[in-house]
């Protein structure tokens, strides 16, 4: 399903854009999923499937290439969406259940180091 929702809306070279009947036989094939998914094991936890229903909701729906104006509908689902996976995502570490790649403390240095030489190419300024 994110495959058919990344290919509809973010393939490179489409000009045509979906209809809304397209958006609507994906979120009900979503909602179909979620509602018959298997109980969660190992690292597919019942949170795990349940992150992956709303982030695959927040894909379909959020402003993109392909679909750059949304309607109100759209907006607010994506915006739950997000919000549901920023919680599960809080809850899943809290759990313990990953820790995120979190960087290690000598990996700080390296990433303050990369945003600062490579902050002024993203915003075209001159640092010399």
């Amino acid at each position: 399903m994110q495959s058919e929702v990344i290919f509809g809306l973010y393939a490179s070279g489409r000009r045509d854009r979906p209809t809304i009947q397209w958006f609507n036989d994906r979120q009900k094939s979503i909602d179909k999923w979620n509602e018959s998914r298997p109980p969660g094991c190992g690292f597919c936890s019942d949170e795990w499937m349940e992150l992956c229903y709303h982030q695959t909701v927040t894909l379909l729906h959020r402003p993109c290439p392909g679909n750059p104006q949304p309607t109100r509908e759209s907006l607010v689902r994506a915006l739950q969406g997000s919000n549901a996976t920023m919680r599960l995502y809080k809850e899943i570490y809290r759990k313990g259940l990953s820790d995120f790649g979190a960087p290690k403390r000598s990996d700080n240095k390296l990433i303050c180091r990369l945003v600062v030489d490579v902050s002024p190419v993203h915003i075209g300024c001159d640092v010399s």
